[in-house]
Parts: structure tokens; C-alpha cells; sequence
């Protein structure tokens, strides 16, 4: 559980955003009410919630918060309704957040049966799911499997009109580790590099999402000599760490 002041602040942010529904919240974080949401809105309130929780690294917050409202979804309009496929695909997103890859890639892999039979392979929700899995496959060093599906959801969601710098960050992240692994460092860095930007025009420098992007990309700074650059990235990395342990 995060401390006071972190759970504090969490809960101002959303209620900015979502008004009263924030008591919604304040139960869960508080472990109380029961087990499962027991009305669709309640569910979609939860997955929004837990959407702000994975993005802050509240991972344990956000797993249980899709869950809830995963039970919902298919206790309402069924196990292989869209809905459970997009929880299912946030599932599997959080689990690879927390290193629980086989069981995050199970979790993708639903997403993207589901979303191919509702939708048809290729849709956006399709190649979502897709990065997701990628991202789980590449964790488990399956880089043949994960290389296509990433680099369909960077051709998709690149930052031309209609993109999502969302799934287009961790996708350009994800692809620089598959290629890093093989030693293609120059083009990894270049993918780091993107993905920073991306990463730092939504959160902002000195978030939870950059940790990851900064270290790897520090890495690579330091084994090719730029040792200014890199000591640069550590500086960063470590400001976002401790902005993540505060709460």
C-alpha cells in the first residue's frame, strides 16, 4: 500500500478528473466494500482508475482495480465482449509491469482473440493488444514472435494524425530491447531516444514511465564513450525513481 501522502495526492488527481467518483476509489484504497463491482459503470469507472494507477506505478492498485472490473464485464455482457478484451489487454500490460510475464502474456493473448473475432485482425484494438504481447515476448526473449507485432503498432500508431504516443512509446521502447539484445545498438539508441520523447511529452521528465526508457538508453550512452550524456540520463532516472518510492 502507498503511503498517506502519495494516496493523497493520487486522489486529488483524480478527482480533478472524475468528481465524485472518486469515492469509488477511496474504497478500494482503503480495502474496504465487496469483492466485485456489481454494475457495468462501476466497472468502467474502475478500469479509468486503474489506467491513472498503473500510470503513476501502482501496480498492485491498478491489477486489482481491472480485476474487479474484469468480473463485472463478464458477469454483464460476457467473457468475449470487446470490454473484457480491453481489460484482458490491461491485465496483461500491468503483469508485464510487474514481471509476471507468462501470466501477462496469457492475459495479452485473450485480448487479441477477442478483439480479432469482435473487430478483425489488423484493427486498432488488434494491434494494441499486439504491443502488449509483444512486450511479454520480447521479456521472455521470444524477439522472432514479438518483432512483427511491435513494429505493426509503431507503423499504426507513429505520430502522424491519428497516432497514440500512448501505445507508440512503449512500442519504440520495446522494439529498442529486441534490437539492443541482438546488438544492433545504434538503431536501439535511436528507438531509446524516441521513445524518451514520446515518454516525456506525456508525463513530463521525472516520471515513474521514463525509469525504464532512461536507464536502458544510459546503458548504451555509457558503452559507446558519451559519458556526459549518459551521467545526464542517470540524473534523470534517479529523480523519477524517487519520485515513484515517494509514493
Amino acid at each position: 500500500m502507498a503511503t498517506r501522502d502519495g494516496t493523497d495526492g493520487l486522489r486529488g488527481r483524480l478527482g480533478e478528473l472524475y468528481g465524485d467518483e472518486i469515492e469509488d476509489l477511496t474504497v478500494l484504497l482503503d480495502g474496504a466494500g465487496p469483492d466485485s463491482p456489481d454494475d457495468l459503470e462501476r466497472a468502467r469507472r474502475l478500469c479509468r482508475f486503474g489506467v491513472l494507477l498503473q500510470d503513476g506505478g501502482r501496480f498492485g492498485e491498478a491489477e486489482r482495480c481491472y480485476r474487479r472490473a474484469l468480473a463485472a464485464v463478464e458477469a454483464t455482457l460476457g467473457g468475449e465482449h470487446p470490454e473484457a478484451g480491453t481489460l484482458h489487454r490491461h491485465l496483461g500490460s500491468v503483469e508485464h509491469a510487474r514481471g509476471r510475464h507468462v501470466e501477462g502474456e496469457h492475459h495479452a493473448r485473450r485480448a487479441v482473440a477477442i478483439h480479432t473475432a469482435a473487430f478483425g485482425a489488423g484493427s486498432p484494438d488488434c494491434v494494441r493488444d499486439g504491443a502488449v504481447l509483444a512486450a511479454v515476448l520480447i521479456a521472455q526473449g521470444h524477439y522472432d514472435a514479438a518483432e512483427p507485432l511491435v513494429r505493426q503498432a509503431i507503423a499504426l500508431f507513429s505520430e502522424s494524425e491519428g497516432g497514440d504516443p500512448a501505445v507508440l512509446a512503449p512500442a519504440c521502447h520495446d522494439l529498442a530491447t529486441l534490437l539492443d539484445a541482438r546488438g544492433e545498438a545504434e538503431e536501439a539508441v535511436a528507438l531509446y531516444e524516441q521513445a524518451l520523447a514520446v515518454k516525456r511529452e506525456l508525463h513530463g521528465s521525472g516520471h515513474p514511465a521514463l525509469v525504464a526508457t532512461l536507464h536502458n538508453l544510459a546503458l548504451l550512452k555509457e558503452a559507446s564513450g558519451r559519458l556526459e550524456e549518459a551521467n545526464a540520463l542517470w540524473v534523470e532516472a534517479r529523480t523519477a525513481l524517487a519520485s515513484t518510492r515517494r509514493t
